[in-house]
């Protein structure tokens, strides 16, 4: 799935993918898990640079 993201966010020029309201520690986990960064807001978001994500899944 992240490996589709990846494909669709260079053809759509998308720069990053997030994680909305991460609330569980199953959701946590994964974003830790695949790189993702904590945003600094009151929703428990998490972000990624598209190109990051590539290159941790290679």
């Amino acid at each position: 799935m992240l490996g589709a993201l990846t494909i669709l966010s260079e053809k759509y020029h998308y720069a990053s993918i997030g994680i909305e309201a991460a609330l569980t520690e199953e959701i946590v986990s994964f974003a830790k898990k695949f790189g993702f960064s904590k945003i600094q807001n009151k929703n428990d978001d998490w972000l990624i640079p598209t190109t990051t994500l590539k290159e941790n899944l290679e």
